[in-house]
């Protein structure tokens, strides 16, 4: 007997903090503004992220990422600007017939910083790996990257978990990473699924490590334009 074709339902279209392992498929454009403010005692922070994904096959996509940035500091000063731009590309290599997906691909930023945000050690290039696994109306998603620094190399790992009730998807965010010290996070979230190719969310982040940002705040809007035809995909999970 022939194995019965399956594919990972497409709940969600982008998580808060990890990735999610779907490409965007062929002719495909998705454009995401995702606010981020973060802070601690006596410094917040507030990133307007601006991502644009293009599907250039239905495996492989390119994005570009396009921050722009405030800061503020207990004694009032502001400073703005733009952050490190970052462009990427993510290769899906395993989505046919099975309940998981993986996928792989490498992110260069154009570091366009102002000097306010310029830091000492930037990254120079990065690597992840997206592993995608569903049970049902559950998915989980591992995210693993490595940044390469000028003097250092960092690894960031992440499991973001999505629970799907028809329009409305809550997400459970666990993130960590390795530098000199081991720190961790987490971040709930819900997603509202209004209509196909709009979603709007919202998310808290709560830092577990003291020596990072404590506390943050995130929304999300994401808006696809479908070009060519979705192939066993979910457009609508209200009525699947």
């Amino acid at each position: 007997m022939a194995q019965k074709d399956f594919e990972m339902d497409q709940y969600i279209q982008e998580f808060f903090i990890g990735e999610t392992v779907f490409p965007q498929e062929k002719n495909e454009i998705q454009f995401t503004l995702k606010p981020i403010f973060a802070g601690r005692i006596g410094e917040q922070q507030l990133s307007i992220p601006f991502e644009i994904e293009y599907g250039l096959s239905n495996r492989l996509q390119v994005s570009i990422v396009l921050p722009y940035l405030f800061s503020f500091s207990s004694n009032r000063r502001v400073k703005r600007g733009m952050g490190d731009a970052e462009l990427s590309l993510m290769y899906n290599m395993l989505k046919n017939n099975r309940p998981f997906s993986l996928s792989a691909g490498a992110s260069l930023p154009f570091h366009t910083a102002g000097n306010e945000f310029k830091e000492d050690d930037e990254v120079v290039f990065e690597s992840f790996t997206l592993i995608g696994r569903q049970m049902d109306n559950v998915q989980m998603h591992g995210n693993f990257v490595t940044e390469f620094k000028r003097t250092d190399i960092i690894f960031n790992y992440g499991v973001s978990t999505v629970f799907n009730f028809g329009r409305f998807n809550a997400t459970l965010e666990l993130s960590g990473a390795k530098d000199d010290e081991r720190i961790f996070s987490v971040s709930p979230g819900l997603i509202w699924y209004h209509f196909e190719g709009f979603e709007f969310g919202m998310a808290i982040y709560k830092s577990l490590t003291s020596s990072v940002r404590d506390w943050g705040v995130t929304a999300m809007v994401t808006r696809e334009f479908a070009v060519s035809h979705r192939k066993n995909k979910q457009t609508d999970p209200v009525l699947n």
